[in-house]
Order: structure tokens, then C-alpha cells, then sequence
């Protein structure tokens, strides 16, 4: 089963997936999050936290998109995880925060959800697009055995 959970920017929807692994460690993939003003990657399962958000004139290869500059280390850390615990019996559910822009051009997590969408079997995959990249994404991942989730709706 997949889950999309959309909804315009700032409503809420990595706040509700960070709610949602809180208290289990049957959860596996990432989420999203600020710390102290940058977007940071956390670890659905063990609560980890690494940085993908850096500053604009860090040494480290980076991509840009809008006003956001992401360490392309961060991308391949994210997969990391979520191979493995795709892997993981004690895992049921899977989340990708999120599939936006990058994606939508087979860049940043698209190699990812495409692996993922081909393995994902008896496990649910809960994964986040905004809005206005829905209908695109659905195409573009030929996706049919899904249900839309927005944030006022419990997963």
C-alpha cells in the first residue's frame, strides 16, 4: 500500500510523520526536519540526524534548488538507510519526505523511489509531495494502487 501525503508548504506534514515514529521503531526511511535553521535528515528507525541542508559556499558537492543548497552526500545517506531497512523484517513501514522538484527531474531522491517502489512488496510506503506536484507525480511514477492523504488526516 502507498500512502501520499500532500499539502502546500508548511502544513504540518513532516510534523506529522516526526509524531507518527515517535514512540515505534517499526519504522524505517526518513523525514525531513529544521534544526537551527537548516533542513537536516532524520532516520524514521533510530531517530538519527544528519545535515542536508549546508551553507552556499561549502566545499562539499552540493545541489541547488530555490533558496536551498543540499549536500549530495545527504542524498546517498538517506538511501542508505532506507535500503537497509527495506531489507529489515522488523520494519512495516517505509516514509520518503519528500519527492519534489529534484525527483520530478530524475535527480535527488528519484533513484531511490523507483528502487523503492520495486521492493517495497508486503511493507506500506508512506511518501510526501506537495501539492501542486501531485497529478505529476502520480504520472510519472505510473502510480495506481495508492490513497492521498493530507495533514488533517491520521495515517
Amino acid at each position: 500500500m502507498i500512502t501520499i501525503l500532500s499539502g502546500p508548504v508548511q502544513t504540518g506534514k513532516s510534523t506529522q510523520l516526526k509524531n507518527l515514529v515517535k514512540n515505534t521503531s517499526s519504522v524505517g526511511g526518513f523525514i525531513c526536519t529544521d534544526l537551527n535553521g537548516f533542513r537536516h535528515l532524520m532516520n524514521a528507525h533510530d531517530k538519527g540526524i544528519h545535515i542536508f541542508e549546508i551553507e552556499n559556499d561549502a566545499s562539499e558537492p552540493c545541489i541547488n534548488v530555490g533558496r536551498f543548497t543540499f549536500a549530495l552526500s545527504a542524498f546517498d545517506i538517506a538511501a542508505k538507510w532506507t535500503k537497509e531497512q527495506l531489507n529489515s523484517e522488523s520494519i512495516r513501514t517505509i516514509i520518503i519526505d519528500e519527492i519534489g522538484k529534484l525527483e520530478m527531474n530524475d535527480q535527488g531522491f528519484h533513484d531511490l523511489f523507483v528502487f523503492v517502489l520495486n521492493h517495497i512488496y508486503n511493507k506500506h510506503l508512506i511518501v510526501v509531495v506537495r501539492d501542486f506536484l501531485l497529478d505529476d507525480f502520480i504520472k510519472k511514477y505510473a502510480l495506481q494502487d495508492f490513497e492521498i492523504k493530507n495533514t488533517l488526516d491520521a495515517l
